[in-house]
């Protein structure tokens, strides 16, 4: 691993607990369904599913819901998430403040790559006042082809104008360290909901607990200029 000179950083599940606020948005709305034991255990099941795929799941899993009731089931969850969204507010992980002072103090430029729309992005970063940070927000806006695949980080990699092997991008997910690892850019990632695979362990740079342990990493292994 060469120093690094530039930061790649996602949003949704490792600078914020977008995963989290779904999933207590579902669960709250579940039982006005009848649907009972809609638990964190079951929302695992389908972190990362699309919409379109989830009236499918939602009609095989509880057969005694119309497609009308499924149709607004899925859209009042969105209709409440996205009104905490618009406004930024949705907690932050911690360790997102320190880590990004530390790169900041190292003079380590930083970067968004989010499958998130921009106006959400930008809304939760001005609310933690984490936005100065930021040299540049990449997001499911400027893309064709978003994560897995590595449009975006190749956008953003392209944007810092360094040589790959010296940035890094931090991750929460497998799909998001999946489009890192194929546009060859080294990848940290701090697991949110789902764990980490092991193929694509073997291809990271580390794992980590939380963005705390993220940076004492950094920190220890003096990855700088």
């Amino acid at each position: 691993m060469r120093e690094i000179r530039g930061a790649i950083f996602d949003v949704d599940g490792l600078l914020f607990n977008t995963e989290q606020l779904y999933c207590d948005i579902c669960m709250e709305l579940a039982p006005k369904y009848g649907i009972e034991n809609y638990d964190r255990e079951y929302y695992k099941k389908y972190v990362g599913t699309s919409n379109k795929a989830l009236y499918e799941i939602y009609q095989n899993d509880f057969p005694f819901l119309s497609m009308e009731d499924v149709d607004h089931f899925i859209k009042a969850v969105q209709t409440i998430a996205e009104s905490h969204l618009e406004v930024g507010d949705v907690e932050i992980k911690a360790g997102a403040k320190e880590i990004l002072e530390f790169l900041s103090g190292n003079d380590i430029p930083c970067v968004i790559a989010s499958n998130n729309q921009t106006k959400f992005i930008e809304s939760m970063l001005n609310h933690h006042d984490i936005h100065l940070h930021f040299q540049k927000i990449y997001s499911f806006d400027d893309v064709v082809n978003p994560k897995p695949h590595p449009e975006i980080v190749n956008k953003a990699s392209e944007f810092l104008g360094m040589d790959k092997q010296t940035l890094v991008m931090f991750e929460d997910s497998c799909h998001g360290a999946t489009a890192a690892i194929s546009a060859n850019v080294p990848v940290i990632i701090v697991p949110d909901m789902l764990p980490v695979s092991e193929e694509i362990r073997a291809h990271l740079l580390q794992e980590c607990e939380s963005l705390h342990h993220a940076k004492d990493f950094l920190s220890a292994t003096h990855l700088f200029r």
